[in-house]
């Protein structure tokens, strides 16, 4: 059985790998040969959409995301929230609340990512100032800051907005929750610039 085995695949190897055979060749092309081909404008131009340059396509999609996103009525999907200063006067202030704004985004471009901006956490040892992790958030001395970028078919729009109170100021010293709420709102915001409920902004 040992040498009917060996013979078996001596007889195998030699009729996968006959000398007499012939096979294509498998040398890599040269780069070089092709630095200085030039390049076919109008065969380019001629090219179906979907292998144009990404750049140019980009763009269009770009263009068409807007287009979509901005056709959305999305007065009907506002929230209210009333408040009273302390004067006496009552206002009443409409918004597109994060959750709403993500679903319909999401119901059109199912593959649609956002990121929130992480920052380096300085801090001061004795050895001197050393990066402690990062930090979803920026303490200036103006206030605190955070930035969001959606990503949309291979586009990014990117905002930044601060905690804010009722009145729209700066919130110097922001809870935890304050932060979470400035970033969910740059997320709307930046939604906004690809065309979603961008007129709830207007007048801001």
């Amino acid at each position: 059985f040992p040498d009917y085995a060996q013979k078996a695949a001596e007889t195998s190897v030699e009729a996968s790998f006959s000398p007499d055979a012939s096979y294509p060749s498998c040398t890599p092309e040269n780069p070089s040969e092709r630095k200085n081909e030039p390049v076919d404008r109008e065969k380019e131009k001629s090219l179906p959409e979907n292998t144009q340059p990404t750049e140019k396509k980009k763009k269009e999609t770009k263009e068409s995301i807007y287009k979509t996103l901005s056709k959305i009525d999305v007065k009907q999907y506002l929230d209210v929230i009333s408040y009273e200063t302390k004067k006496g006067n009552k206002f009443n202030l409409k918004y597109l609340s994060w959750a709403k704004a993500w679903g319909l985004v999401k119901s059109i471009y199912p593959n649609a990512t956002y990121k929130i901006k992480e920052y380096p956490n300085w801090i001061s040892t004795p050895d001197g100032v050393m990066q402690a992790g990062t930090l979803d958030y920026r303490i200036t001395s103006v206030g605190c800051e955070v930035e969001v970028t959606a990503f949309i078919e291979g586009n990014e729009y990117t905002q930044k907005l601060y905690p804010m109170d009722q009145k729209n100021n700066p919130i110097m010293r922001p809870t935890i929750k304050d932060i979470n709420k400035a970033q969910m709102r740059c997320l709307v915001k930046a939604l906004a610039l690809a065309g979603l409920g961008l007129e709830v902004y207007a007048g801001e």
